[in-house]
């Protein structure tokens, strides 16, 4: 997917036929694509560690005296400091490595992935012997986001319809509804500190206002079950499920 953010606005959008309808009237011909992060594992061999046993607390010091190190003299920083529980943490502008003797976890620009490789390499006490790269992440304020998320609403809306559809007017779907929706729509941010997202994120607030609204508005009924709240797309409305299926707002 490719994001585009519109140098007057300043907003976020997955194309540019999404921008031309809005009330921004930017005039130039191309906007620029917001260039993803990559979420990246190097996979770390530390000899010293064990992961029954952790370290010894002198070969903690040690690993952890290098890791920071090496970063530093690269131009990175510290953003954490190892404590219990916790490893050290470095970045390097908007890019960050989360520094754990079996894994340098992070968000990196795919062109410094190399390099970061070499600054691990050139260590003493661990490597790296593979790398991981996985999503992409974004760079991507919470309005911006939001606004990307507006434009997908009635993929989403579509979506928490279908999911909750049953065979019959008393069974009702009782499982994770609005984490499904979150590993379908959700778009990776850069998070300091890790992957790991709250309640209180725009986006599940943003999906959550939109399955409340579809029962609010009828569209979803919801009874209690012996397994907690359950939920059922009202087959009655269903004239306005089909005009939402074919991407029609329905207000």
């Amino acid at each position: 997917m490719n994001i585009y953010i519109c140098p007057k606005c300043n907003t976020a959008y997955i194309s540019d036929i999404s921008h031309s309808i809005s009330y921004c009237l930017f005039d130039g011909t191309e906007m620029p694509i917001k260039t993803p992060y990559k979420k990246v594992y190097f996979r770390i061999k530390t000899p010293s560690y064990s992961s029954s046993n952790g370290f010894e607390p002198k070969d903690r010091e040690e690993f952890n005296t290098e890791a920071i190190n090496l970063f530093l003299d690269a131009g990175w920083e510290i953003t954490q400091e190892a404590y219990s529980g916790r490893c050290s943490e470095v970045a390097l502008n908007k890019q960050y490595l989360y520094l754990h003797p079996h894994h340098f976890t992070g968000a990196i620009l795919p062109q410094n992935i190399k390099s970061i490789e070499e600054i691990i390499n050139s260590a003493e006490l661990f490597s790296c012997y593979k790398i991981d790269i996985y999503d992409d992440v974004y760079d991507l304020s919470d309005a911006q986001y939001l606004s990307v998320l507006e434009i997908k609403k009635n993929d989403i809306e579509k979506d928490l319809l279908e999911l909750c559809s049953t065979k019959r007017k008393n069974l009702y779907v009782t499982s994770d509804i609005l984490g499904t929706i979150l590993r379908k729509h959700r778009i990776k941010r850069l998070v300091r500190g890790g992957f790991s997202y709250s309640s209180n994120d725009a986006d599940y607030v943003f999906f959550k206002n939109v399955f409340e609204k579809l029962i609010d508005n009828g569209y979803i009924a919801t009874s209690q079950t012996k397994n907690g709240i359950g939920y059922r797309t009202n087959t009655e409305k269903s004239y306005e499920y089909l005009a939402l299926t074919k991407g029609e707002n329905y207000g």
